[in-house]
């Protein structure tokens, strides 16, 4: 109850309806009991406070995922998330072959991203790294560039790159290459 009321006293105090650091609630239950609250702005830490979704978006389920991608066909979007510049070939290269076993493989998600452009139709490639931090940039740089020849015979497809504060490193090389792409638009906030 206390969160709820000092969140209305932060409502009122930032739109100038509370002047003062105190503010009096009195609140009446369905069975007509009436309770006051004092709320003290100055006692909260507003960075403190989270409140979590009831329903996650699509964008939070998939953000823990290294690279997964969703073709939305009624919207005619096809999502494809790259979290991480990492993946099974990479740490095999690496010689990290017990790590390894924990990722997924990108020739397989290449793969699938691939044939998707080629046999599916859709107007929009949004291509999401806002939360890639990076890795190793060659394996993106190699799927751009087979996109890129793919996208040549599309020109109805437009590619969309989100870029965040968490891009960062090799992910920004991957955001460069969608450069070299006509059309793509890069949206977002700045990046790391």
């Amino acid at each position: 109850m206390l969160h709820l009321l000092f969140w209305s006293y932060f409502f009122l105090h930032n739109f100038g309806f509370a002047k003062n650091e105190e503010i009096l609630f009195t609140v009446i239950d369905k069975n007509k009991k009436q309770e006051e609250y004092v709320i003290n702005y100055s006692n909260f830490n507003v960075h403190d406070l989270t409140f979590l979704p009831v329903k996650s978006s699509f964008v939070q389920k998939n953000i823990k995922l290294i690279f997964s991608d969703t073709l939305f066909e009624s919207d005619s979007i096809y999502y494809i998330h790259y979290n991480k510049c990492s993946s099974r070939e990479l740490e095999e290269k690496l010689g990290n072959s017990k790590k390894a076993k924990f990722y997924p493989s990108f020739d397989s998600f290449k793969a699938r991203i691939l044939k998707t452009i080629n046999e599916k139709q859709f107007t929009k490639l949004v291509f999401d790294v806002r939360f890639n931090g990076g890795g190793s940039s060659i394996q993106g740089s190699e799927l751009i560039e087979e996109m890129k020849q793919l996208l040549k015979n599309k020109p109805n497809i437009k590619p969309i790159i989100v870029i965040g504060r968490k891009t960062f490193s090799s992910a920004i090389f991957n955001v460069i290459d969608f450069l070299r792409i006509k059309n793509s638009l890069i949206i977002g906030e700045e990046t790391s």
